[in-house]
């Protein structure tokens, strides 16, 4: 199940974002989708192509989706724009608790 953060970071590429939204809710196959989440391990974030979390595998694990974008190089445009409100925010590069303060 994909849970999207309130304060979802978005790519460049991205067109109609409530529309990828529903769409990736529903479990759309979509082409040029890029999911960023929150890992459950010690690293900070993973990024998915959504073709990956429509398997049947992944469907009943939960995601915490953090980002979306429309191709690789705007998903990790998304994470250096993540990481630079952290080091504003924070002072470190602690992408994970800066994230999950956001969320809570």
């Amino acid at each position: 199940m994909l849970n999207f953060c309130d304060d979802l970071y978005v790519g460049e590429g991205i067109r109609r974002k409530s529309r990828i939204i529903r769409s990736l809710k529903a479990g759309r196959k979509l082409l040029s989708t890029y999911v960023l989440v929150l890992c459950d391990g010690p690293d900070q974030l993973e990024i998915y192509h959504n073709l990956f979390l429509s398997s049947t595998a992944c469907r009943s694990m939960d995601f915490e989706v953090v980002g979306i974008a429309a191709s690789y190089g705007d998903a990790l445009e998304v994470v250096r724009q993540i990481t630079c409100d952290c080091m504003e925010s924070r002072g470190d590069a602690d992408l994970k608790a800066f994230l999950k303060a956001k969320i809570s």
